[in-house]
């Protein structure tokens, strides 16, 4: 009977454990989960359970997805307190609280509901969420607790990101700390809602990247988020909640937003691919240089078409001329015109990025010229907007004091209405007047042309149709004398004499001035200081000018030492060389010195070789100078590029590389390891095709040189007290940033960095794949050309990239089709020749069937030289009004298709539009002129009647001379300088009357 007892015991002890570790989604207060058990939603997504992050051996309590191979954490319990063992558990207590306990029953975690529960259960949901609820409760959604309230790092699909005012609840994503410990790291990411609502991402308490407001369609500093195929948004503000939420448009697809803080700081939407077993990066922020918090200052607006980044508003001066021209715009801009709250007014900016609503004040039912007036209101009242743009836009948003963090956001911004002096609105009046006297005269130029047109039209109709009897015969006359009972025609209009000038053709030239790009291609001579014999450890040698030091340190807490040169004038020792990187000294025994053959040598205190300079030139007298440059110089040649330390404290070769790789045509290029990661597109005559940000501007100039005996880019420092530098770094997973020093901070500011944002990420869209951030999502195919997958495709995975819509046929006429506004594709498999015209261009293109693309090499004038293309077009991205023309290889009926809709559409428009012009312009001449002859006609110009009566009557009458007849078709050909009398002349015989003005017979 006792083995019966026991055995039931058993079964139902292996029935309880066994329900928990078959995936079970539920627990109840008398079960509990331990260290080597989980909890499964009921479709199989998530999982709760213990794991351990990284390298790390501590536990921690999670969720991750269930279906993805590389286990991906979306929440943490524990975050603040791991368990150093897996001796945890995860139970309910006599509350209803979720509680985890180590071994010693201490409690790791709570869910500290205030409520509690008859019948206390708690589940993990098919969406990820893991809730705690009253059994008996009847709506089964009115929980207790849920994990969807206090979020990690991971906002997944039906969070909110956000506020629950009610409960005073800010639901916000914090980072991990690093890959092996997800206790909260250095930023956040949520919704505040001091003044107006914005998304915020702040590094400690340090601001860092800014949504911009909700304008009713997205976040105004956010263009990219539009309607798409992947998921959908919304964004609530009542007086209960103020929250973001996504939700997937296919449940089946993964996706995510993290917020990643070993980069520096971004936040990560991602999508997974089955394919590579990846998450893929579809879009991020910080997106570029310009999304970084308050970069331009007060009244300064950031812009990657401009050189440099940041401007002043137009009507605003910087507030310090010389801090602005070293790249130092912290102290932005002030208004050239000072204020007087009497007489000031607003003036509208637009495709802004709306400013810090930090300071902001809203309301939803106002009307914009309400808000106007409400501003004006208050001296302090800098700005207005519409809360709302929706349709003809509705609701009031004013700012109070400086107007920070501004961008602009071409095509995709907002109108900012910016409090102006009252001289500044008169300037921007006389504007306006002049703007609108413009458009009045061409207006009225042309209704003037419309209406000569019309009279001109409406007279020679009239000519064309009058009858030919206009005018009465002689026997008329004499019957209208004689008789008081006739019946008189009725007059007609008098016609118009259209007598014919001929013009003398448009000879106008006309000058077409090209812009030129002139280089200043200076060659500066930089003095240099001697090496001595000898440079030990206590030693450095300074240039001549005193700008760079070269001499040993030891890099962050490491206590090796390593030969290196660094700025001298500046208080924070920044290293731009180092000898050694491979290998350090590990004390002070270093000694720099010139071997027997001239080689520049770094030894130990054993006389070992750690570094050379490895010169296969032997000189009899060689000199090592450091150069006001910062260049150790011995006069060699060698492929020069850059690489990254592998941290601060070790300066020895990193993963990064970053030069100019010359297969093919000549690129830019950022390596990871063997990997591309980024590309600057070829040179182009005048930047780097994918690089527009690369204009002349007051900080630098640059050139690049590509001949048979170098290949390089290289640039020089307008104001050589600036002190400015290009750095490849690690640090941000990858990056090449130019930084200046800047002396009130004493600090280095970052002036623009690659890849700018996603899009430069190499070959993110594959093949004949483009990247716009403005799209959504950010890849599409080029036109003509579809998905290889439309399934992968529509999950985000576009590395497969494009093909063509209709296969190309080499032998049956393929031909080429012009793409504008590209970084030019991947020159790894391209041709070029400088000497070539774009027809020859094409021409050599067509003949080579494996030739998929051309363009010209150099685009500065109308362009010459040829680059071509063979293989699939890779790594291309679209930039309005910056890019480069490509014309792409298509099948003979996608040139058909094109002819149709493009090409002949604009002919016709532009035939139909020549045509009507013209036509106007003969008409209104014609018009013109048959007014003029009408305004300046005699109006004798006919016989009275009395006139015609004395005609008659008497032979003595002195008659009138008759006018030019209107229409006279009979010509006399006299001969000319004959001197004979009129006897002996050719007579010209016309009708026996004088006609004045008669239509043409």
């Amino acid at each position: 009977m006792e083995g019966f007892y026991f055995l039931s015991i058993c079964c139902a002890l292996l029935f309880f454990f066994s329900d928990i570790s078959t995936a079970a989604d539920i627990i109840i207060q008398s079960q509990s989960i331990s260290d080597d058990q989980s909890l499964v939603s009921q479709g199989g997504s998530f999982e709760l359970g213990f794991f351990s992050p990284g390298i790390s051996k501590n536990r921690y309590l999670g969720i991750w997805y269930t279906k993805v191979p590389v286990k991906t954490v979306v929440w943490v319990a524990n975050r603040d307190n791991p368990l150093t063992n897996s001796s945890g558990v995860l139970k309910l207590d006599r509350k209803g609280n979720l509680v985890l306990v180590n071994q010693r029953e201490s409690v790791l975690w709570s869910s500290n509901s205030s409520r509690t529960a008859e019948n206390p259960v708690v589940q993990l949901l098919e969406s990820g969420n893991l809730v705690l609820r009253d059994e008996k409760d009847g709506n089964s959604e009115n929980y207790m607790w849920q994990s969807f309230d206090y979020p990690s790092d991971t906002l997944l699909p039906g969070m909110k990101l956000g506020w629950d005012l009610k409960n005073g609840l800010n639901r916000r994503l914090t980072s991990w700390k690093n890959a092996d410990n997800p206790s909260p790291g250095g930023f956040t990411y949520g919704i505040e809602n001091e003044g107006y609502p914005e998304a915020v991402m702040r590094k400690g308490n340090d601001k860092r990247y800014r949504s911009g407001p909700w304008n009713g369609l997205r976040y105004s500093g956010a263009p990219e988020l539009k309607p798409n195929s992947i998921f959908k948004f919304n964004f609530t503000s009542n007086g209960d909640e103020v929250y973001y939420t996504y939700q997937l448009n296919d449940k089946s697809v993964l996706s995510r937003l993290v917020l990643n803080g070993n980069t520096d700081g971004v936040l990560q939407r991602s999508t997974w691919i089955d394919q590579s077993h990846d998450w893929q990066l579809l879009v991020s922020v910080p997106r570029d240089h310009c999304d970084m918090y308050g970069l331009c200052g007060a009244y300064g607006s950031c812009d990657l078409d401009d050189a440099p980044v940041c401007q002043c508003l137009k009507g605003f001066k910087p507030r310090s001329i010389q801090a602005w021209n070293s790249t130092n715009w912290s102290g932005g801009c002030v208004h050239k015109v000072p204020l007087d709250c009497k007489g000031d007014g607003f003036v509208m900016y637009g495709e802004l990025k709306l400013p810090d609503t930090t300071h902001a004040w809203s309301n939803k039912s106002m009307s914009l010229k309400e808000c106007q007036a409400e501003c004006l209101k208050k001296c302090s009242c800098m700005a207005f907007t519409n809360s709302d743009i929706r349709g003809q836009g509705s609701g009031c948003v004013l700012w109070f004091g400086d107007l920070v963090d501004i961008r602009r956001i071409s095509g995709a911004g907002q109108d900012l209405y910016i409090r102006m002096a009252a001289s500044e609105l008169e300037v921007k009046d006389e504007s306006r007047k002049k703007k609108r006297v413009i458009l009045t005269v061409g207006v009225a130029v042309v209704l003037v042309m419309l209406l000569m047109g019309l009279c001109g039209g409406w007279c020679i109709w009239k000519t064309k149709t009058r009858p030919k009897d206009d005018r009465p015969t002689m026997s008329t006359v004499v019957l209208m004398l004689g008789s008081e009972s006739v019946v008189l025609p009725t007059p007609q209009q008098p016609g118009f004499f259209t007598e014919r000038c001929h013009m003398k053709p448009n000879t106008g030239e006309t000058s077409s001035n090209q812009e030129s790009c002139v280089s200043n291609d200076i060659t500066v001579t930089l003095l240099q200081g001697d090496l001595p014999d000898l440079l030990s450890d206590e030693q450095s040698l300074v240039s001549q000018g005193g700008s760079f030091e070269l001499g040993f340190f030891s890099p962050g807490s490491s206590k090796n030492r390593h030969l290196g040169i660094w700025y001298k004038k500046i208080t924070v020792r920044t290293i731009v060389w180092v000898a050694n990187r491979d290998n350090p000294l590990t004390n002070s025994s270093g000694v720099l010195k010139m071997d027997t053959k001239g080689n520049l040598v770094l030894i130990n205190q054993r006389g070992s070789v750690l570094w050379s300079s490895n010169s296969s030139i032997v000189a009899e007298n060689p000199v090592v100078q450091l150069l006001e440059s910062g260049n150790l110089d011995l006069k060699k040649g060698l492929n020069r590029r850059l690489s990254s330390w592998k941290k601060d404290d070790d300066p020895s070769p990193g993963r990064l590389t970053y030069g100019i790789e010359n297969f093919g045509y000549p690129d830019a290029i950022m390596r990871k390891d063997l990997v591309k990661r980024v590309r600057s597109g070829p040179w182009n005559g005048i930047r780097y095709s994918g690089a527009p940000e690369l204009k002349p501007n007051s900080i630098f100039k640059f050139k690049f040189i590509s001949n048979g005996d170098e290949v390089y880019y290289t640039y020089q420092l307008i104001d050589k007290s600036v002190l400015s530098r290009l750095v490849l770094s690690e640090n941000s997973d990858g990056v090449l940033q130019r930084l200046t020093w800047i002396d009130k901070s004493h600090d280095w500011k970052l002036f623009a960095s690659v890849p700018k944002d996603h899009c430069d990420m190499y070959g993110l869209c594959g093949a004949y794949g483009s990247c716009d951030l403005d799209d959504a999502p950010a890849c599409q195919c080029l036109k003509g050309f579809k998905a290889r997958s439309i399934q992968a495709w529509n999950s985000t995975d576009w590395s497969g990239g494009c093909v063509h819509k209709v296969p190309l046929d080499c032998e049956k006429g393929d031909g080429f089709v012009k793409y504008m506004e590209l970084k030019l594709p991947d020159t790894t498999h391209a041709w070029a020749n400088k000497s070539m015209s774009l027809k020859e261009c094409e021409r050599e293109c067509l003949k080579n069937c494996s030739c998929m693309a051309y363009t010209n090499s150099n685009i500065s004038g109308l362009g010459s030289g040829c680059v071509m293309w063979f293989g699939d077009l890779i790594d291309i991205r679209r930039f309005s009004g910056g890019g480069q023309d490509l014309y792409i290889r298509m099948a003979a009926s996608e040139l058909e298709v094109k002819d149709e809709s493009g090409k002949k559409k604009k002919r016709v428009i532009l035939i139909v539009g020549v045509a009507v012009v013209m036509v106007m312009l003969l008409l209104g001449l014609c018009g013109g002129w048959c007014i003029w002859k009408t305004k300046t006609r005699p109006k004798d110009d006919r016989p009275t009647m009395s006139t015609v009566v004395l005609m008659l009557s008497s032979e003595s009458a002195v008659l009138p001379t008759p006018q030019q007849p209107g229409f006279f078709t009979e010509r006399c050909h006299m001969k000319p300088n004959s001197g004979e009398t009129s006897s002996n002349q050719e007579s010209c015989v016309s009708n026996d009357i004088t006609v004045t003005l008669l239509q043409g017979r």
